[in-house]
């Protein structure tokens, strides 16, 4: 650039491929017009150096997983795209899936499907009884816990492997779980509502009549 005598200016420098402390300084030669003189001078800057961010290293760690019929689970790791499992071991459908402190554990029929990283799965039994099918599961307070149709009672596991039944007391079916403000809360037929801290000692209500009926609950 010509700089015109007697007016202050500024000049932005940008360094590429140096190598420099973060706090340097460096001598910068330009030239100038004096009136109609061209002169050179050397000035001395300091500079500050501005650190590029390390890329982050990609995560192999599962984020999200998906389960489905004949045995389907599919797993995230970063929700973008998804991986199919090889469950070689697992044909039953697969209805709900959790992750807890032990991992993922699913549930189907009447068995759980457990993973610590979920890309490698294992099977166990929750319910002897091939009537139940386990269709949801929550985790909280340390325990997986999973309830169906055909069961008046709730199954609970620390890690998916090896699981207790704990029976509602009430002799309708319970059809999904779900863990909040410190407690599980389950919901079935007739109206019937449950909760319990533990998943065990159930409190049991029923939520008010339609039209004089009571009428089966399916989610919560």
């Amino acid at each position: 650039n010509t700089l015109v005598q007697n007016q202050d200016c500024t000049i932005k420098v940008t360094y590429s491929n140096a190598i420099v402390t973060p706090s340097s300084s460096a001598n910068i030669v330009f030239n100038y017009l004096y009136g109609l003189e061209e002169k050179i001078q050397t000035t001395s800057v300091s500079y500050m150096t501005t650190s590029i961010p390390t890329p982050p290293v990609p995560s192999d760690k599962v984020k999200y997983v998906a389960v489905g019929d004949s045995g389907s689970i599919s797993y995230t790791l970063d929700g973008k795209s998804w991986i199919k499992v090889d469950n070689t071991n697992i044909k039953d459908n697969i209805t709900a899936v959790t992750v807890g402190s032990a991992g993922f554990v699913a549930v189907g029929a009447n068995y759980g499907y457990y993973s610590t990283d979920g890309k490698v799965w294992s099977k166990s039994v929750v319910s002897n009884n091939s009537n139940v099918s386990l269709n949801s599961i929550a985790y909280g307070n340390g325990y997986y816990v999973a309830v169906g149709s055909s069961s008046t009672a709730a199954y609970r596991s620390v890690d998916g492997k090896t699981w207790t039944k704990e029976d509602s007391g009430q002799n309708y079916t319970l059809n999904s779980i779900v863990f909040a403000n410190g407690k599980f809360v389950t919901v079935g037929g007739d109206g019937l509502v449950c909760y319990a801290e533990l998943a065990s000692n159930w409190n049991c209500n029923y939520v008010p009549k339609v039209n004089m009926n009571r009428q089966t609950l399916n989610v919560i």
